[in-house]
């Protein structure tokens, strides 16, 4: 037997009514609440326009590098490249390409015990041993002249240096290495043992805009077939970055009764090293 549906009386229809709008409107509330305060919502900046309307975008700001230490120690293997230029650096040359014919002379490093000889045979360079003076090892360099019986002390000191003969045999360079980023090169003639000392940093500060510094080190690179000296040196600018510069000079000793003629011939400039 089917029972009668039960029609909803007009108090229950209106209150259903009512709380159907109130249930919408507190949806409404509820959600537009959670619009309002909802923590993963993203704020994007305005972009900020510059002239004409175009936008404008701000590089980000990246950490400075670190300066150069200027006391760090030079490559000496910089002083000996054919080429004379690093790889990436700056080329200085106020004369022009330099073309210059060099003797093919090495030299040789002292302390030795072997003889080194003068290109017409007529002088030797040989190393008198180690003297012990205050627990320092003293080396000393001593000229051997043809025909003499007694040798000349040129050069004494405590530590490593290299001799190269001019070929006209009149001359040989000394590079002293005292240590320290230092260095010093001096031209002994072998007549009477007068030695010279080469100011090249001091030639060579006029071509660069930022100094060089006072710790360069220097060295006698190689004689021309003409008897001229070149000196190559390294070091660092006076002011910030620091960079690493070079320079090349040539030192004319073949001027007699006369100071010694420096000539700037190159030098390079290599940024942030």
């Amino acid at each position: 037997m089917r029972l009668p549906r039960a029609e909803p009386s007009i108090g229950v229809l209106r209150h259903g009514r009512w709380w159907a709008r109130c249930s919408g409107v507190a949806l409404f509330l509820c959600c537009a609440g959670c619009r309002q305060h909802n923590p993963y919502s993203l704020a994007w900046p305005e972009p900020k326009t510059g002239a004409g309307g175009s936008i404008a975008v701000s590089a980000p700001e990246l950490p400075a590098l670190p300066l150069p230490d200027p006391n760090r120690l030079f490559d000496w293997s910089l002083l000996d490249l054919d080429g004379f230029y690093p790889p990436g650096c700056e080329k200085i040359e106020p004369h022009g390409p330099v073309r210059l014919s060099v003797a093919p002379e090495p030299g040789l490093r002292f302390p030795t015990a072997e003889r080194y000889g003068s290109p017409n045979k007529r002088f030797w360079l040989v190393h008198d041993g180690w003297e012990r003076r205050k627990k320092k090892v003293l080396h000393w360099l001593l000229l051997v002249t043809a025909n003499e019986t007694v040798p000349k002390s040129v050069f004494g000191t405590e530590h490593a240096f290299d001799v190269l003969w001019a070929p006209h045999s009149e001359h040989f360079a000394i590079t002293h290495y005292p240590g320290g980023n230092k260095s010093e090169v001096l031209v002994v003639a072998s007549g009477d043992g007068a030695k010279d000392e080469i100011a090249a940093r001091a030639a060579a500060i006029p071509y660069f805009v930022d100094g060089i510094s006072e710790r360069t080190v220097a060295k006698a690179y190689r004689w021309t077939t003409n008897g001229e000296l070149v000196v190559r040196g390294l070091g660092r600018t006076e002011r910030e970055p620091y960079d690493l510069v070079g320079f090349e000079i040539l030192a004319d000793v073949r001027n007699p009764g006369g100071a010694m003629q420096l000539r700037f011939l190159r030098g390079f400039v290599c940024r942030g090293r």
